[in-house]
């Protein structure tokens, strides 16, 4: 049998598919935020909609610890060198170009 890979862009459900232990680490990480995983319904809610990079960064845990840890509780197979496919960050600048904000009549 072919042992799992996992990634910083593997989802956390499918992580913890892969060994009752692997619930128990992520909760460890940060009790506040990830308790809620022991209900099996926030667990199906949640899980699904989170990566292990995203996972990594929340906690403040270095990705290839977080996925080696993993991989130790449940046999899987960490991937190299995959890019982690983060949430879009806003910008930090202002727009360029002629913006201004638009006035209403006045009397309003």
């Amino acid at each position: 049998m072919m042992s799992q890979r996992i990634n910083a862009n593997t989802r956390l459900n499918k992580a913890l598919d892969l060994h009752p232990q692997v619930l128990d680490y992520i909760v460890s990480l940060n009790l506040h935020d990830f308790q809620r995983l022991h209900n099996p319904l926030m667990r199906r809610l949640m899980s699904p909609r989170i990566t292990l990079g995203r996972i990594a960064k929340r906690t403040q845990v270095p990705l290839a610890a977080l996925l080696a840890h993993i991989a130790i509780l449940s046999g899987a197979t960490v991937e190299e060198n995959v890019v982690d496919h983060d949430l879009p960050q806003s910008p930090t600048e202002p727009p360029r170009g002629s913006w201004k904000p638009i006035q209403t009549p006045s009397g309003r």
